[in-house]
């Protein structure tokens, strides 16, 4: 997979090679975090949640409104929320721990919807949230570094995703307020605009790449599959409760890794 170019001034097209997966992945588990501060497991085959772990250390953070594994070592880290105070925080799978991770940052006003992903490249944490907040967080300290915000200044990032390559590193953000993904160049701005999901990005809206580079969305307790060619998500079931978190385990998939390459032009 080739990296997105900057797209230059004068409007010339942004050309990228997107790595998409060769098959359905129906073996995909995911995480996910429910209202009452549980950890749990499901399928897309089986939406059913599996092995609870109540979430502990909490207190005053608030609750986890955001997880991803990092790419690296498979741990499992998370934004808490409370009010418009974040924090980053990492989860352990077996025990629930949640402990934090550097000081707790202000977002000016509670956004309508965040969300992070670990850069598979540069191992920092892509952070995004509704009222154009764009950061990247060192996983170890906690520290943050301001981005531009979103660009189109119409945007509202609700999440972030990285295709996951050993080389490479390709953001997809979730627009909420046009119902869209959009494409990042590769240095953080995001300029690449893919045609509209075909679903109302309503309430609590996630994403995530598996293994073998399918996005799955989490809108509402639907679950979606999107194609990165046509920017459509097409229907994968409900799962069985509210979740206010939800990442795809880098264990799975297993059968299914296998991969193609396609060349998309955006302008």
């Amino acid at each position: 997979m080739t990296a997105v170019r900057r797209h230059p001034a004068g409007g010339q097209p942004v050309a990228c090679a997107v790595l998409l997966p060769s098959g359905t992945a129906r073996a995909d588990q995911f995480f996910g975090v429910t209202p009452d501060d549980r950890l749990v497991h499901f399928t897309a085959q089986d939406p059913a949640f599996r092995a609870p772990v109540k979430l502990t250390g909490l207190g005053a953070m608030g609750h986890v409104v955001a997880i991803d594994a990092r790419t690296a070592t498979g741990g499992l880290f998370g934004i808490t929320l409370n009010g418009a105070t974040a924090r980053l925080v990492r989860i352990d799978q077996t025990s629930g721990a949640v402990t934090p991770i550097g000081a707790a940052f202000g977002l000016t006003t509670p956004p309508n919807g965040l969300g992070l992903d670990f850069d598979p490249v540069t191992d920092l944490i892509a952070f995004v949230a509704g009222n154009d907040i764009n950061l990247d967080l060192d996983p170890d300290t906690g520290a943050a570094s301001f981005k531009e915000p979103p660009s189109p200044a119409t945007a509202s990032f609700v999440d972030v995703a990285y295709i996951r390559d050993e080389t490479y590193s390709l953001p997809v953000a979730l627009d909420t307020n046009l119902d869209r993904l959009v494409i990042g160049d590769g240095s953080g701005t995001y300029l690449g605009v893919v045609n509209p999901l075909g679903v109302a990005v309503n309430g609590f809206a996630t994403a995530d790449f598996s293994p073998s580079s399918l996005l799955w969305l989490l809108i509402g307790n639907q679950l979606y599959r999107a194609e990165m060619l046509t920017g459509i998500a097409s229907g994968a079931g409900a799962i069985a409760e509210p979740l206010t978190a939800m990442a795809v385990q880098l264990t799975g998939d297993a059968g299914n890794r296998a991969a193609r390459t396609v060349r998309i032009v955006l302008t």
